[in-house]
């Protein structure tokens, strides 16, 4: 009888090809690479309750739960209505990994999410004696933390990082993104933890003279006109209005450029209210979710990311190996990747004024941009997913016990 690895992923993410968020992004890609590979696997989303199971001893196929949505909903309940929402899924993701097991036995669970889906995968993992690996791509109760605006803010911050430690002690191995983030939670779990970075398909993010032209065309914009561009989710985190603010006061100085915002999110109608009445609308463009985010990014000169926190930015290694100029806020996460005025220029994201300063140099200097572009291009190559995954491959080798073939 073949002894044959089943890996199961599970992502508190939605498993959906258009998705923008790095997490369910990550995970696409962990699974269609391991697919790849003849290594069987199965993925498993919380969000939107889907499955895709690979096995290579059948034709692959989609098995799906729940009907398929064109639009994604907000939700803004209140945050502990979440909470036990989120406990509720946790509960049914653990019923599946069950059933999961019984059908054809896990080697190992690899949760992509230290919260609701990690737990899920400890306490699952411990029952069924079957190694947990948990991701951690960006520490979850510092996001929650900044996104909160609730009276019981405290007290919910208090409740997410205890469950994040939890999931970090209790699991067999834990990986991070980046160095950041690694330290942080060595400090607090007093164990060795392993940095492995995001990875992307360096393939598909190339600069397309074809493609910067559709786009462009698409957008209403010609070739003379600067694009500055930012992709991403639309919270409070990300600094957006922020963003907003400093275009606005470009613009009343005849700044000739468009903004570009693609995705959705919960401040999605504060900010296109704000463009309303800063009478920005003929500069501001708002593309929704979008699945053709390699075109998107030929289209831009300037790729922004403000941020006041991040794990690694998947949008930022994609807009650098799409050869797009650099904004991004001086945080320890961006700092690892990108070195000041060398693969790009990194601001305070609380310092308006500087903001403003290197939005116009980088319009201005066209010497500055293709330099940033080049050295950009170059550092990406890092990121492939061909060099990234053998990485976790490694790790799943260690704690199985033997190579994954």
């Amino acid at each position: 009888m073949t002894d044959e690895r089943h890996i199961c992923i599970i992502t508190s993410s939605s498993i959906s090809e258009d998705g923008i968020g790095g997490e369910g992004k990550y995970s696409i890609l962990l699974y269609n690479w391991l697919k790849s590979r003849n290594i069987k696997s199965t993925l498993l989303g919380s969000k939107s309750i889907k499955i895709k199971t690979f096995d290579p001893a059948y034709k692959y196929k989609k098995i799906i739960s729940g009907k398929n949505r064109s639009k994604k909903k907000i939700s803004l309940a209140p945050y502990p209505l979440f909470m036990t929402y989120r406990l509720v899924i946790s509960l049914f993701l653990s019923v599946k990994i069950f059933q999961l097991h019984f059908n054809s036995p896990i080697s190992l669970i690899h949760s992509q999410d230290t919260g609701y889906t990690g737990l899920a995968a400890i306490v699952v993992g411990k029952i069924l004696r079957v190694p947990v690996i948990v991701s951690s791509h960006g520490i979850r109760h510092r996001t929650i933390h900044h996104s909160l605006r609730s009276r019981l803010k405290g007290i919910i911050f208090r409740i997410e990082r205890n469950l994040d430690t939890f999931t970090v002690k209790n699991a067999n191995e834990v990986i991070v993104d980046n160095d950041a983030i690694k330290n942080y939670f060595e400090k607090i779990v007093k164990k060795r933890i392993k940095s492995i970075p995001i990875p992307i398909r360096l393939d598909e993010f190339e600069y397309s003279l074809s493609n910067r032209t559709t786009i462009r065309s698409d957008l209403g914009c010609d070739e003379s006109t600067k694009i500055i561009g930012f992709i991403g989710r639309f919270a409070p985190e990300k600094n957006l209005i922020s963003l907003l603010t400093v275009f606005s006061k470009l613009l009343q100085n005849s700044f000739q450029a468009k903004l570009v915002l693609v995705g959705t999110g919960p401040l999605e109608s504060e900010m296109k209210n704000y463009v309303s009445k800063m009478n920005m609308a003929d500069n501001v463009i708002f593309c929704g979710v979008r699945n053709d985010i390699n075109k998107i990014l030929s289209s831009f000169d300037i790729f922004i990311l403000p941020s006041f926190t991040e794990g690694m930015s998947v949008a930022l290694l994609e807009a650098m190996a799409t050869g797009c100029a650099i904004i991004c806020s001086k945080i320890p996460t961006n700092a690892e990747i990108i070195s000041d005025r060398k693969e790009g220029i990194l601001i305070d994201p609380h310092n308006l004024i500087e903001m403003e300063k290197v939005i116009r140099e980088l319009i201005e200097d066209d010497l500055l941009r293709s330099e940033l572009k080049c050295n950009a291009e170059k550092k990406a190559i890092q990121f492939d997913i061909n060099v990234v995954f053998p990485k976790v491959i490694l790790s799943y080798d260690k704690l199985i016990g033997r190579p994954l073939h």
